[in-house]
């Protein structure tokens, strides 16, 4: 290889590598920089939750079953919002955002989530789908009362 290509991709290499480090230092720093000036109220389940199928759950019996799953899939802390009809009705924060420190889950917690909410999407509407609730080959836009902006 001559050294007139061999140079600049030496160089190119070299910036991408010190593009790739400082672009990790940013993204995984990120909750240990930003701090809420008060912290935020913590709301107050008192609604219903509907579910999709229309069957109505009370709050607190929402909130045995996740404190039972985390138990059994050992999950140290977990937030949950529940919204119908564009309105939310039931947010909670289960257990402790950092389990060495013992710091409590709040509202307003930044945590590193990588991309689980696809996973997460995915899941469910591929049971959705098993329900014969919604159908994966309609377009989304059918599904919606209001359009997308």
């Amino acid at each position: 290889m001559t050294k007139w290509i061999k140079y600049p991709l030496i160089i190119l290499a070299t910036l991408v590598g010190l593009f790739g480090i400082f672009f990790c230092y940013v993204y995984f720093s990120v909750d240990n920089r930003v701090k809420l000036e008060k912290p935020l109220a913590v709301f107050s389940n008192t609604k219903n939750i509907k579910r999709l199928d229309s069957v109505t759950l009370p709050s607190d019996s929402v909130t045995r079953y996740i404190t039972t799953l985390m138990k059994q899939a050992n999950v140290h802390g977990l937030a949950v919002s529940i919204i119908n009809d564009h309105e939310l009705v039931y947010q909670r924060y289960f257990g402790v955002r950092d389990k060495r420190k013992n710091e409590s889950f709040i509202p307003g917690t930044i945590w590193y989530g990588a991309s689980f909410s696809k996973t997460m999407l995915a899941d469910v509407t591929l049971q959705l789908a098993t329900e014969g609730l919604i159908h994966l080959d309609t377009p989304l836009y059918r599904y919606l009362t209001n359009p997308l902006h």
